[in-house]
């Protein structure tokens, strides 16, 4: 059976095949990366959370220390 592209060539469906595997193969590849981009970012904002719970308390230590020596 033969189809037309819309470029106007003809291909038969077993050429079909080939060029549809590679694309779900393409959109398998495309969609492992964007679950991997996904984890990735997701980490990064875990360590962004920690780092700012850490200056927070960086910040009143020293506030404390700060008013401890302002009343010597």
């Amino acid at each position: 059976m033969k189809t037309t592209r819309p470029s106007g060539r003809s291909m038969s469906s077993k050429s079909d095949s080939p060029l549809k595997f590679c694309d779900l193969m393409m959109t398998f590849v495309l969609q492992m990366m964007i679950q991997q981009q996904d984890q990735t970012i997701n980490s990064i904002a875990g360590t962004l959370s920690t780092i700012a719970q850490q200056a927070g308390l960086k910040g009143s230590e020293i506030q404390e220390h700060n008013e401890c020596v302002a009343s010597l």
